[in-house]
């Protein structure tokens, strides 16, 4: 594909489809780097302003991201989750053959008024932070906080190698029901490093109470996956409609 300023389409536009084309091609695979800024100015004869407005579009739309201080990528596939089953973020994963490997990032028990509210408790909550990599790229990184009854069932080590619910299930605490919510968020310093993703690079935030079979608060969770590497999928059937 060649760029055309006469054509009616604006440049950035025709740059960014040929950037599309040699992703979908293969020219350009996934996790690897494309040309710098200045070699693809060069080589298409363009301004670095039509350049950063494609690659901001493609960067939003998750087909590329930018990781700080190594330059931009082409995002791999995304992993599809359905919206049907309560399952870990870690189970999940595990559930499609996928192999995550779990890096704890904080694991202590402290005051939390504000969840433990939401979690029906007025004591300290276990609070444990992990980033969750697949194939050796970061995936998402999750704060998640238990009643301190549960402190036993969730041992520093055992988190490292368990999923959580299965954990859970073992002591007899087994997550039944949850309630959940879904939302886009513009990455903060802190966690776009663990990412590895440029600051405000967009994310899907996830929140979850969950509770067991009696109908008792068991996890609150937040989750923020790379955009670029997941979404999820709702199936939507159309039943009687009155009018």
């Amino acid at each position: 594909m060649e760029l055309n300023p006469r054509s009616p389409l604006p440049l950035y536009r025709q740059f960014k489809l040929l950037v599309e084309q040699k992703i979908a091609s293969g020219e350009w695979a996934p996790e690897q780097p494309l040309p710098p800024e200045m070699q693809l100015i060069e080589l298409y004869g363009i301004s670095r302003i039509t350049v950063r407005q494609a690659m901001d579009e493609l960067v939003q739309e998750g087909r590329i991201y930018r990781r700080r201080g190594k330059g931009t990528f082409v995002a791999p596939p995304k992993i599809n989750q359905t919206l049907a089953q309560l399952t870990g973020f870690v189970e999940e994963l595990a559930l499609r053959g996928l192999e995550p490997s779990v890096r704890v990032l904080g694991y202590e028990v402290e005051p939390e008024p504000r969840v433990a509210e939401l979690l029906g408790t007025a004591g300290p909550l276990l609070q444990i932070r992990r980033l969750v990599s697949v194939g050796g790229a970061p995936l998402f990184a999750d704060t998640s906080y238990f009643p301190s009854d549960l402190v036993h069932l969730l041992g520093r080590e055992q988190i490292a190698v368990r999923p959580y619910y299965a954990l859970l299930e073992a002591g007899g605490r087994a997550p039944a029901e949850g309630d959940q919510w879904l939302g886009a968020v513009a990455l903060s310093v802190e966690t776009a490093g663990y990412l590895e993703l440029e600051p405000g690079s967009p994310g899907l935030a996830i929140h979850r109470v969950t509770k067991d079979a009696l109908g008792r608060p068991v996890e609150y969770t937040r989750v923020v996956y790379r955009a670029d590497r997941y979404e999820y999928q709702i199936r939507l059937e159309r039943g009687v409609v009155r009018r």
